[in-house]
C-alpha cells in the first residue's frame, strides 16, 4: 500500500496529510501534526513520498530574483506572484531579529518561518531529497486548474475555488475538511487544504510523471537540488 504526504508549516509545527491513491483519486487519508522532519516521516505506513511547502536547497549569496526556481515558479503564477518569495540564503539563517534579517534582502514573510526552513536545512540531505522534495500549493493548484487562483486562500471564495480542485482528485474533500480536524490556532484550514493538494505531487512523483522547475535543476553547496515539484498537465 503506497501512501504518500503532504506538508505544510502551521503554528503548531507540520501538519502532515497521508493519502493513498488509487487511479489517481485520493480513497484513504488522515492528517497528524508533526514537530520535527523525523516524525513527518513517522507515519503508519511510512510515506513512500513526501511534497514540502518550505525552501530546500539554499544559495549562499544574495541573487536577485532568488532561485531560478523560484523565478520560473513566478512566471507560471501571473497576479499571484506575490506567493512566491525568495528565501533566505544560508548564512542569513542565523539571524535572530528581523533587524539582522533585513540587511539580507528577505520579506517579512520569509522571515517568520526561517526558523523551519533552517530546521529543514539541517535535515535535508540529497539522499532524503529523493523521498522528500520542495513543492509549492500555488503552483500546484494552477497546474492542476489550468490557471492560477483568482482568490487569496484566506477567503472564502479562495477556500471554495481551491476546493473545487480538490474535488477533481479528492471527491469527498468538502465533507472531510469541514470537519474540526484541530483548533484553529494550531492549524489553519488553509494550512489543511495546501497540505492537501500537495498529496497530489507527491502521488505524481511516486508515479514518476511529476515535473520539476527547472527541468535540470542546479544543486546548492550541500548537494541539494534547488526545484519545485508540480503535477503533470
Amino acid at each position: 500500500m503506497a501512501w504518500v504526504s503532504g506538508v505544510d508549516g502551521c503554528s503548531s509545527g507540520w501538519v502532515v496529510v497521508d493519502a493513498f491513491f488509487e487511479e489517481n483519486c485520493i480513497t484513504r487519508i488522515k492528517t497528524r501534526l508533526a514537530r520535527t522532519m523525523d516524525e513527518v516521516l513517522d507515519g503508519e505506513p511510512t510515506p513512500q513520498r513526501v511534497a514540502l511547502d518550505i525552501p530546500v536547497g539554499l544559495l549562499e549569496e544574495r541573487r536577485r530574483g532568488g532561485r531560478v526556481c523560484d523565478q520560473l515558479t513566478r512566471k507560471h503564477l501571473p497576479g499571484r506572484t506575490s506567493s512566491v518569495f525568495s528565501p533566505p540564503v544560508r548564512p542569513l539563517l542565523s539571524a535572530v531579529s528581523w533587524e539582522e534579517a533585513r540587511t539580507g534582502g528577505i520579506s517579512i514573510q520569509a522571515f517568520h518561518i526561517m526558523g523551519k526552513i533552517a530546521q529543514v536545512d539541517a535535515w535535508m540531505t540529497p539522499e532524503r531529497q529523493q523521498t522528500v522534495f520542495e513543492s509549492h500549493p500555488e503552483l500546484a493548484f494552477a497546474v492542476l486548474a489550468g490557471r492560477p487562483m483568482q482568490y487569496n486562500k484566506k477567503k472564502a471564495p479562495g477556500r471554495a475555488e481551491r476546493l473545487a480542485v480538490l474535488a477533481g482528485f479528492f471527491p469527498g474533500a468538502e465533507d472531510w475538511l469541514s470537519q474540526r480536524h484541530y483548533l484553529r490556532k494550531d492549524v489553519a484550514l488553509d494550512d489543511l487544504i495546501d497540505a492537501c493538494v500537495l498529496t497530489r505531487v507527491a502521488w505524481s512523483h511516486l508515479e514518476g510523471n511529476a515535473r520539476c522547475l527547472p527541468p535540470e535543476p542546479p544543486r546548492d553547496a550541500r548537494g541539494l537540488e534547488m526545484t519545485i515539484w508540480m503535477p503533470p498537465l
